[in-house]
């Protein structure tokens, strides 16, 4: 047998003794926080919170109807109605507004199936519920937020618990457009009642169908990335709370969408139909010298279709549910010239980009030789624009572009807008620079500013005021502003009305103007 070892049985005996001794002091102590108050599961309304506030304060408590709020927590009552004037049962209420001091006062509605750890005086070690917890847990108080307020059976409401300040009323309800009541203003402990006014909106009822006229069963009816409805087995779907013409789209399983605009003042019944998708278009980038191209944006377009996919590394690409007929196929990447083809479902596309040609420069301020900041050149050829990127010292570089005439474009804040005809060769392989040393010069621009009066000296809104080549409209104070304009002496008019100022580089000058 194995022999009994006394030291290490003494040891465990004791170790069993302290923890025994110490569990008993932990259950018999007195508890370390003061008992708090249980929460109720369900989130509490503002009259609720404003009864406990006013509790703690020693306020006597929300009044009765009869009575008036506690100071500093005011009500809004009123009604819900249809357009008859008929009582609207059910109406989810929410008071929107701000305070004294002009911040928002939010009132969210609690989001379903929230729960949060609660802090109490129970369970074990006296503060939280169930077992000791290991690792230790860190609880938080809930944000208490006020139950959803629903009108009732007279389509009326009270929401309490409201600070001073200024308040409006929402009113939600499934078979209604949203409304809103007129703004209240509700001093410490005030009262007022509004009225909401709920408007069905329009219904129109619709079909879904292929290309046949057969109904399509399970098609989504969408609006603004929203599912409005779902066709039945008849094909047939029903939009409700409808305010103004809106776009509409049908979507189904193996069928392009269909969009249409609805105006509920002309259209009662209407019909979509959904063509087939004829299936997948395949095909390959490769480069002049037959080496694939990755990373190429492909897109296809045709009437009322547009699509877009990505070459893979190995040049392949395959863009699905597209329709019949004729497709326009445009290929893109940044180290070549844009490519357009033609195809059709079913076929195998290849698509060959040039080399193109490269262009680089520097872009500068005329006369102090400086980089002007926010600088941002682009190069314009073959009937598409290119942004070249610009560094610190004003170098600007642009690959890929069509081979040809193209134009530099220089812009700047402050600056006027400069411009520069080059020729681009070709060149032999991607990423070839073939017009080097393009400068492009900008000007540094002033503004003119003022006001514009009539005969009668008052300030005259909505005047279209011209000067150096630039055209404004003054505000609805008889202000305006023109610029950048190329410094000198520049004639300003407007109406019957002019002068001549002198416009200095990166400075505005005043000028006012009075008609006559």
């Amino acid at each position: 047998m194995q022999r009994w070892r006394k030291p290490g049985a003494v040891a465990t005996l004791v170790a069993v003794a302290a923890f025994v001794l110490a569990a008993i002091w932990w259950r018999t102590r007195p508890p370390l926080l003061p008992p708090m108050e249980r929460l109720p599961p369900a989130a509490v309304d503002a009259g609720a919170l404003a009864a406990r506030d006013a509790g703690a304060s020693g306020d006597a408590g929300p009044a009765s109807d009869g009575g008036a709020a506690p100071l500093g927590r005011g009500e809004v009552t009123g009604s819900v109605l249809d357009e008859g004037g008929r009582p609207v049962v059910g109406a989810t209420l929410r008071a929107v507004g701000v305070d004294a001091s002009g911040a928002p006062v939010p009132v969210p509605a609690p989001e379903p199936g929230d729960s949060f750890s609660r802090l109490e005086a129970i369970g074990e070690l006296g503060i939280l519920h169930g077992p000791i917890p290991f690792p230790p847990l860190l609880a938080a108080p809930p944000a208490l937020a006020p139950s959803p307020i629903a009108s009732d059976a007279a389509g009326r409401f009270r929401i309490a618990g409201l600070p001073a300040g200024r308040f409006a009323v929402t009113a939600v309800h499934p078979d209604f457009l949203d409304g809103r009541s007129e703004d209240v203003v509700l001093s410490d402990g005030g009262r007022a009642d509004v009225r909401v006014v709920l408007r069905r909106g329009a219904v129109i009822g619709g079909r879904v169908v292929d290309e046949r006229g057969v109904p399509i069963a399970g098609a989504e009816v969408w609006r603004d990335g929203a599912l409005l409805a779902t066709t039945d087995g008849r094909g047939a779907f029903q939009l409700a709370r409808l305010e103004g013409p809106t776009e509409i789209e049908a979507r189904a399983a193996g069928r392009l969408p269909a969009r249409r605009t609805v105006d509920p003042l002309v259209d009662r019944e209407i019909e979509l139909a959904l063509a087939p998708a004829a299936g997948l278009l395949r095909g390959v980038v490769l480069d002049d010298r037959g080496f694939p191209v990755g990373g190429a944006a492909v897109t296809v377009e045709a009437e009322g279709f547009r699509k877009q996919g990505t070459s893979g590394a190995r040049g392949d690409f395959a863009i699905d549910s597209v329709p019949p007929g004729r497709l326009r196929v445009a290929v893109a990447h940044v180290d070549h010239p844009i490519a357009r083809v033609e195809g059709a479902a079913g076929e195998e596309l290849r698509v060959v980009l040039g080399a193109g040609g490269g262009v680089e420069g520097e872009a500068r301020d005329v006369r102090s030789g400086v980089v002007p900041r926010g600088l941002r050149v682009t190069v314009e050829s073959g009937g598409t624009s290119r942004e070249a990127p610009v560094d610190q010292r004003g170098r600007f570089r642009a690959l890929g572009c069509t081979p040809g005439a193209a134009t530099v474009r220089a812009a700047a804040p402050g600056y006027l807008p400069a411009s520069l005809a080059v020729e681009i060769p070709a060149g032999e392989s991607a990423r070839d620079v073939t017009a080097r040393d393009v400068r492009v010069d900008l000007i540094l621009g002033g503004t003119i500013a003022g006001e514009v009066r009539d005969d009668r000296g008052a300030l005259a809104g909505n005047v279209e005021v011209e000067g150096g080549g630039a055209k404004t409209r003054t505000d609805a104070a008889g202000r305006f502003r023109l610029g950048p304009i190329e410094p000198g002496r520049i004639e300003v008019h407007a109406g019957g009305a002019g002068d001549s100022v002198v416009v200095d580089p990166g400075r505005e000058t005043r000028c006012d103007l009075q008609l006559r």
